[in-house]
């Protein structure tokens, strides 16, 4: 297997491994804590979208979910 660097995992492959981990969950208790940053980075999402409508967000690198200030949101 390649080695991947930081850059690598984007908006998407970190949705990806979210799902993928929900579904293996043990517990009710664990798919519920999975469904709850699923939903917290499907709003991220749309607010990236929103806020910049030209961009493919979800090949942007997994840290810019947390870049922007969370007060825009609102």
């Amino acid at each position: 297997m390649a080695m991947r660097t930081q850059t690598d995992y984007t908006i998407s492959t970190f949705q990806v491994w979210v799902h993928d981990r929900r579904r293996c969950a043990e517990t009710e208790e664990e798919r519920r804590g999975w469904i709850r940053l699923d939903a917290w980075v499907n709003r991220r999402v749309v607010f990236l979208k929103s806020r910049y409508p030209h961009q493919n967000v979800n090949g942007l690198p997994m840290f810019a979910l947390v870049e922007e200030d969370f007060n825009d949101e609102n």
